[in-house]
């Protein structure tokens, strides 16, 4: 069922996965704001890395600097919208459907 997708879901999201928007970082453990230490760890040994071998570095290593602002559902800066002209291609819809035959979940598409 849906409930036990997402009790399964939350734990793997908040302790296991690192998120981009983030810097990679475990949200639990940003949550505890240990990620300060580990984006200077992972600073040290990038800093090191290049250090040892220049030769294989472009530039600058990564930048590991703490994210200070989270947003949930931040802003994009979308272009605005022009309703569809006549020779438009059929606008296409992602729907997410439980299958319960197969797998959890499966994408599929339709015109919409």
């Amino acid at each position: 069922s849906a409930s036990q997708w997402v009790a399964a879901f939350a734990p793997w999201y908040n302790h296991d996965h690192t998120h981009s928007a983030i810097s990679f970082v475990i949200p639990a453990r940003r949550l505890a704001r240990a990620d300060d230490a580990i984006l200077a760890q992972r600073h040290a040994v990038y800093t090191a890395a290049r250090d040892r071998t220049p030769n294989l570095w472009s530039g600058r290593t990564r930048d590991w600097s703490p994210i200070t602002t989270v947003r949930l559902n931040p802003e994009h800066r979308l272009p605005p919208m022009r309703p569809p002209s006549a020779s438009s291609p059929p606008l296409m819809v992602a729907i997410l459907r439980v299958d319960r035959r197969h797998s959890p979940l499966r994408a599929e598409t339709t015109n919409g």
